[in-house]
């Protein structure tokens, strides 16, 4: 019996592996275990014989650090260690000559002439020791010198900074933004413009300054199409810190609470977020127009309407779905959009069933901000400008934008009546040209106006008639 050089359990001769026969692929077992052991030196004065369960365990963090290196086309090379004892050359030695001497048989020289003769035994010599000098061995011409010395294995950390630089270097124009001198990392850059120009450095992508590597990083996930999902709700986002925060909405307790109505939140951001967005502009007049034709929404600052056309007019910067190459100017309604395709499969079952109004809702997010508007019924939600009282939030919002915002600018080409609605207009026309715009799914008769059709349905075919799709369980 023996005992494994990296365990030191028990095994026999049969369930022993010599480490220098064990083969993978190019690198034998001692190159690998000279790779991952700085002290592999050590472990082989013991013994070379390992077990078979500690050759699996080696041989697979291996090949997981093979692959880990070729993801990040990393080179890994096999050490070198010198473990042979350099020759030393003969003018390299230093002979140590040890003598007893007596004062008595010091001899001044001065005493004597060029002719005389010395005769003084001066005894015999005890001992001659001989010490090899400290030297290293010289470098051949065909060696480099820092190839000499074992090189330090790559550590995650260095792997991923590496790759970092590298996606930042192909991604983003590295260079000063004061005298345009270009460089090859971020910290190069930011270490240049702390000496020279006396400032925090910092690299510009999308328009905007980034001073620290890590945010810059998290922005390029979004040229890159990486996200991060919420385990709870499977919303994506282009970095850790927006999704850390989104986490928040999903806790229970929700200790900070607006001043101005009973809405309560979980971080004292949201709370700030929620009075700009919502009672900071709700007084304010919507002076400021969207310039394209056919629009005229209203907002009431400049921002908005940037944000506006952005993401409702403007073609470019789309992100398109790879099932139906449909466009989205958002990610939040890709992943909306994308709950289609997997319910249309049967991969996701998403669809809740209100306790309240007993309301079939599609979609996490649609859910939870059906059962928000609920909680806004037992609220005052009396219309600022007629002093109507609706039923909750959503419903005071609807009111305030259809009846007292929103502009009636489709006009009548007969009379000059405007209406708000594309559909009104429709059916107002159809007045004077006396023409049947629908017609029943369930027998031949036509109608000019949407709302007759509708109440003609409900009331002649009840059996045929289908309610609307958050009413039926069945869909």
């Amino acid at each position: 019996m023996t005992s494994c050089t990296l365990c030191f359990n028990s095994i026999s001769e049969a369930e022993s592996i010599k480490i220098d026969e064990c083969f993978q692929s190019h690198e034998n077992g001692l190159e690998i275990l000279r790779l991952h052991f700085s002290f592999a030196d050590k472990i082989l004065t013991i013994s070379r014989l390992i077990c078979q369960i500690c050759w699996s365990q080696l041989s697979s963090f291996h090949e997981f650090y093979n692959q880990v290196a070729l993801n990040y086309q990393i080179t890994t090379k096999i050490p070198a260690i010198y473990s042979e004892i350099p020759t030393v050359a003969l003018e390299d030695v230093k002979v140590k000559i040890e003598n007893d001497f007596d004062d008595n048989n010091v001899i001044d020289f001065q005493d004597f002439n060029d002719d005389d003769e010395i005769k003084e035994d001066f005894g015999t010599i005890e001992s001659i020791k001989v010490e090899p000098l400290e030297t290293t061995p010289k470098p051949s011409k065909s060696t480099k010198p820092n190839e000499l010395q074992p090189q330090k294995p790559q550590t995650a950390q260095m792997i991923k900074n590496a790759a970092d630089d590298k996606k930042i270097k192909e991604t983003v124009d590295v260079r000063c933004d004061i005298c345009k001198m270009e460089f090859d990392t971020f910290a190069h850059t930011t270490k240049h413009f702390r000496k020279v120009h006396k400032i925090k450095g910092y690299l510009i992508c999308c328009g905007r300054k980034y001073m620290k590597k890590s945010r810059l990083t998290e922005h390029l996930n979004s040229h890159f199409n990486i996200t991060f999902a919420c385990d709870i709700c499977d919303k994506t986002f282009f970095t850790k810190t927006i999704l850390k925060r989104h986490k928040l909405l999903h806790q229970e307790m929700k200790l900070f609470q607006c001043d101005k109505c009973p809405k309560s939140f979980a971080t004292k951001f949201q709370v700030r977020n929620h009075l700009h967005n919502v009672h900071l502009n709700e007084n304010k007049e919507l002076t400021f127009i969207c310039p394209l034709p056919d629009c005229g929404k209203a907002y009431v600052n400049q921002i908005r309407v940037d944000h506006h056309i952005k993401y409702t007019h403007s073609g470019g910067d789309q992100i398109v779905c790879e099932v139906c190459s449909r466009t989205f100017a958002k990610r939040c309604y890709l992943d909306d959009h994308m709950r289609i395709h997997l319910r249309s499969k049967g991969l996701k079952n998403d669809r809740y069933k209100c306790h309240i109004c007993e309301h079939f809702i599609t979609g996490d997010r649609e859910f939870r901000r059906h059962v928000k508007n609920h909680e806004t019924e037992a609220w005052d939600n009396i219309c600022p400008y007629c002093s109507r009282s609706c039923k909750s939030l959503k419903t005071l919002k609807k009111h305030i934008y259809f009846m007292h915002r929103m502009e009636a600018k489709h006009q009548c080409k007969h009379c000059g009546k405007c209406f708000k609605r594309p559909r009104d207009l429709s059916d107002h026309e159809s007045i004077h040209t006396q023409q049947e715009n629908y017609t029943c799914d369930f027998c031949p008769r036509t109608f000019r106006c949407h709302t007759n059709m509708m109440s003609h349905r409900r009331k002649e075919h009840p059996d045929l008639y289908q309610p609307p799709v958050y009413m039926r369980e069945d869909v």
